[in-house]
């Protein structure tokens, strides 16, 4: 049987690292290969088949001094993605094959598309009738959480809008940025009836998935212009309540499923459910791994 071993960065309050941990569960369903793992930056020196690296040019770049020394096959998770036209703009060509988490990607001999391998976490039926309108995510530019509150209140006179924005450790002064998303969401609240909760709680995948199947909709309204597929929806969409995403290109593998903004907050809520349950099925972990381990099986098999 083969084996490989799977590079991560040590662990932290950062999608990318999380994006890592998520890759590596799903790859190790495959009965076709061992695969371990590591967060230590060094390369272990044993007899291993393949080598899969969780690269990214800031939390995890120790990679890019030490990949050429490799002899096996070297597999990059590529989780800052560009457009079409450049789709790894912060991934040095020092890998031999790229796994792309972005699946409007084409494969090719180098590049493979695929989606986030979605954990197979079942979500807790909603436990009350309010409308509750959440969003989640790091302090990060584009977030547009002023976007949500206008939004809301276009539509709705009572409601419930709950924000949770943890500190991140790759984001500098993020806790100030926390604060301030919150007082300016808060100074735009003109109804008596729409209130306002911000938490800063860093949750488990399963904390944060069992928050947002207590919405009645995850709303995303992003208007950033940069590279890079969003990884946020991923809970929201495993949590099986209706979704609403800008016309964002950050939101393009959603977009293959569900009309966007300005599509109101009601329609959403009434008719997106079909379409989250289709993403929960094309994107599950086990067909993540399946694809791997055709591409790896088929890559050794040269090798030898």
């Amino acid at each position: 049987m083969l084996r490989g071993i799977f590079y991560n960065q040590k662990p932290a309050i950062c999608s990318i690292y999380e994006s890592g941990k998520m890759c590596f569960d799903a790859l190790s369903l495959s009965d076709k290969y061992i695969l371990d793992y590591s967060d230590e930056p060094i390369l272990k020196d044993e007899n291993y088949d393949f080598v899969v690296c969780n690269y990214h040019h800031v939390t995890n770049n120790w990679i890019a001094q030490y990949i050429h020394k490799c002899k096996q096959p070297t597999f990059a998770i590529v989780t800052e993605i560009g457009h079409s036209e450049n789709a790894i703009p912060y991934t040095p060509f020092i890998f031999n094959y790229y796994i792309v988490l972005d699946p409007t990607i084409i494969d090719n001999e180098y590049f493979f598309g695929f989606s986030r391998p979605l954990e197979n976490f079942v979500a807790k039926p909603k436990q009350n009738s309010d409308l509750i309108i959440g969003s989640f995510g790091m302090p990060t530019f584009g977030k547009n959480w002023n976007g949500i509150i206008e939004k809301v209140q276009d539509e709705f006179d009572e409601a419930i809008i709950r924000f949770n924005i943890p500190y991140a450790s790759y984001v500098r002064s993020s806790e100030q940025a926390a604060h301030k998303i919150f007082y300016e969401c808060s100074t735009l609240i003109r109804k008596p009836n729409i209130k306002l909760h911000v938490t800063h709680n860093y949750m488990s995948k399963q904390e944060l998935i069992e928050w947002c199947s207590q919405n009645t909709i995850n709303v995303f309204l992003y208007n950033r212009d940069q590279p890079g597929l969003c990884a946020t929806t991923d809970q929201a969409i495993i949590a099986d309540r209706p979704l609403l995403v800008s016309k964002n290109d950050t939101f393009r593998h959603i977009l293959q499923y569900l009309h966007p903004y300005p599509q109101t907050i009601q329609e959403a809520i009434d008719t997106t459910l079909p379409a989250v349950r289709q993403m929960q099925k094309d994107w599950n972990a086990i067909q993540f791994a399946k694809k791997f381990e055709n591409i790896v099986l088929g890559v050794c098999h040269e090798v030898q």
